[in-house]
């Protein structure tokens, strides 16, 4: 599964919606519907799906569902790239 369609599966879960409802550009509050507590429900599921901390300031700037992927993505390539230059500079 890509990391959109787990990102998806999370806020439908967590929204208790239908996940073919949710287009990446879905607004997380006003098309959604999600609320603070929901926001910090699908924040605690990324982290433990991902390993992916999102802070409150953060949280904040996440307002589409592409946000959220992008900021995940962007996470999971920076932990790589990092794993990748220690292991070369141990090796």
């Amino acid at each position: 599964m890509s990391t959109k369609d787990t990102v998806i599966q999370i806020i439908a879960t967590e929204l208790g919606i239908d996940p073919g409802s949710i287009a990446e550009s879905s607004s997380l509050v006003d098309e959604l519907g999600a609320d603070s507590p929901h926001l910090l429900e699908i924040a605690l599921a990324i982290e433990e799906q991902f390993g992916v901390k999102v802070s409150d300031a953060e949280l904040a700037k996440l307002h589409t569902v592409s946000d959220i992927v992008t900021h995940v993505q962007r996470n999971i390539d920076a932990a790589a790239r990092y794993a990748s230059s220690a292991a070369s500079r141990s090796g």
